[in-house]
C-alpha cells in the first residue's frame, strides 16, 4: 500500500520525472503540478492526480497512473486532492473523460457528466480535447458547517 503525499517544491523534480516518462505529456506547468498528490510505493510514484485552478473550479489534469491502484487507495486519493481544493477555495472540480472505464472510475467517486459539453471557465468556453465522445463531469464540494 502506498503512502499519499502532497507536492512540494521539494519534490517537484521527482514528479516531473514521473510524468515525462509518460508518452503522451510532453509539457508541465509547475503550477499545477504543485496542486497535486501522488502515491508513492516504496521509492517509487504509481499514480498522480493534480487540478488546474479557475477562480472556484478546478479542472482535474495529470491524472496518471503507472499500474492500476487498490479502490481504497484511489478514494484515498481523490478524497485528499478534494481537500486540498477545498482549502484553496475550490467548490466545484471538473474533469475530462473519453472512455466508459475513467468514466465509471470518475462516477464512482461522485462525479456527475454536464448535459451541456460546454464548460465556462474564467469566463470563456474551455476547449475539449478533440475528442468527439469526450464528456465533462462534474463533483460539487461539500464545505463541512
Amino acid at each position: 500500500m502506498g503512502m499519499i503525499i502532497k507536492v512540494t517544491d521539494e519534490d517537484l523534480e521527482l514528479v516531473r520525472k514521473f510524468l515525462l516518462n509518460v508518452p503522451s505529456i510532453s509539457d508541465l506547468d509547475d503550477d499545477i503540478l504543485k496542486n497535486g498528490l501522488y502515491v508513492l510505493d516504496g521509492n517509487d510514484i504509481s499514480g498522480f492526480i493534480s487540478y488546474e485552478s479557475f477562480d472556484a473550479k478546478g479542472v482535474i489534469r495529470y491524472f496518471v497512473f503507472k499500474k492500476m491502484l487498490e479502490d481504497d487507495i484511489l478514494e484515498e486519493l481523490f478524497l485528499s486532492l478534494k481537500e486540498e481544493a477545498s482549502n484553496n477555495g475550490i467548490k466545484s472540480l471538473y474533469c475530462v473523460v473519453n472512455n466508459e472505464l475513467i468514466q465509471n472510475l470518475f462516477e464512482s467517486l461522485d462525479f456527475h457528466v454536464l448535459e451541456n459539453k460546454t464548460l465556462y471557465l474564467d469566463e470563456k468556453p474551455f476547449k475539449l480535447p478533440a475528442l468527439n465522445d469526450a464528456l465533462v463531469m462534474e463533483h460539487k464540494i461539500m464545505v463541512a458547517i
